[in-house]
C-alpha cells in the first residue's frame, strides 16, 4: 500500500510550528512492518495514517514550550482496526552556553492512548506496542551546536519514569479461524525507568561532501531500542559550513 507524507512549517513571531498528514508502515515488529505468513494466512504491514502538529513557542529569552499533538488511524491486512492519540508537552530553560544555538533543561510529560490492546502475534493482531494508557514523565536536556560552522551537533538526553497498561485481547480479535480459539491474552501493566538518548552529528570535510552520523537509546514500554546509521551526502556548489537543515530525520525514522 502507498505511503507518504504531506506537511507546512513555518515561523511565525516566537512560533515554530510544523503541521503533516502522513501515513506510514509502523516498524515495531516484522509483523507490524512488512507482515508475515502462517499456514497459508497472511496478516499484518499496519499503516498508521493521520495528523500531527508540532510547535515551539519562545515565552522569553530564556524560557520556550515544545508540544506535540497527533491523532491516527491505523489498519493492516486481516488486523483488527485500531486508533491512537499522542501528547507530549515540554517547557525547557535556555541556559546560553557560548557555542551552542541552544542548550536546555526542563521537565516533560507525554501521554498516549490506542483503541485497543494489539501488542501480540496471532491472527488478527498487530504486533504493536498500543497501551490503553501510557504516562511518562521526567527531566531532559537537549542541545545543539551554532550553525554555519565546519560541524553540527544535536543531541537529547532525557530520564524518567513511565507506567502503560495494556488491556485484555482476544486470541482472535477479527474472528477464529480454529474450532477451538476463545481464549484470551491477560492484561499488563508495568512501571519503570525510560532513559531516551538521540545524536546527530554532520560535518562539511571538503566544499562539496558532508558526512554524517547518528546514534539513538531508549526504553519504552516492554521494548528497548538500540539504532545507528551513517550517510555521506554530496553536493554540485560549494558549502562553506553545516546548518540543522542537514541533520537528516531519517535516522530516527523508526521512532519519530
Amino acid at each position: 500500500r502507498p505511503t507518504f507524507r504531506l506537511g507546512l512549517q513555518n515561523h511565525w513571531r516566537k512560533l515554530d510550528w510544523n503541521v503533516e498528514l502522513y501515513s506510514q508502515p509502523v516498524r515495531l515488529s516484522i509483523l507490524s512492518y512488512t507482515g508475515w505468513k502462517v499456514l497459508g494466512k497472511k496478516w499484518g504491514r499496519v499503516l498508521r495514517s493521520g495528523f500531527q502538529t508540532r510547535n515551539l513557542f519562545d515565552l522569553n529569552d530564556d524560557w520556550s514550550v515544545y508540544q506535540f499533538f497527533d491523532v491516527a488511524f491505523l489498519d493492516g491486512k486481516r488486523t483488527k482496526d485500531n486508533w491512537a492519540i499522542h501528547y507530549t508537552v515540554a517547557p525547557s530553560y535556555n541556559l546560553h552556553l557560548a557555542g551552542f544555538d541552544f542548550f536546555s533543561v526542563g521537565p516533560y510529560f507525554d501521554f498516549q492512548h490506542y483503541g485497543n490492546n494489539q501488542n501480540h502475534f496471532r491472527l488478527g493482531h498487530g504486533g504493536y506496542f498500543s497501551p490503553q494508557r501510557f504516562y511518562a514523565g521526567g527531566v531532559q536536556l537537549n542541545l545543539r551546536t551554532e550553525e554555519g560552522k565546519a560541524f553540527l551537533f544535536e543531541g537529547r538526553l532525557a530520564l524518567g519514569v513511565q507506567h502503560f497498561y495494556e488491556a485484555s485481547a482476544p486470541w482472535f480479535p477479527i474472528g477464529c479461524p480454529y474450532a477451538s480459539c476463545g481464549g484470551r491474552h491477560d492484561s499488563n501493566r508495568a512501571t519503570n525507568f525510560a532513559p531516551d538518548l538521540r545524536m546527530r552529528i554532520v560535518g562539511q570535510v571538503h566544499p562539496l561532501v558532508q558526512l554524517g552520523a547518528g546514534v539513538y537509546a531508549r526504553k519504552t514500554g516492554d521494548f528497548k531500542e538500540v539504532g545507528a546509521g551513517i550517510f555521506l551526502r554530496l553536493f554540485f556548489e560549494p558549502r562553506k559550513g553545516v546548518f540543522s537543515s542537514d541533520l537528516p530525520t531519517y535516522l530516527f525514522g523508526a521512532i519519530e
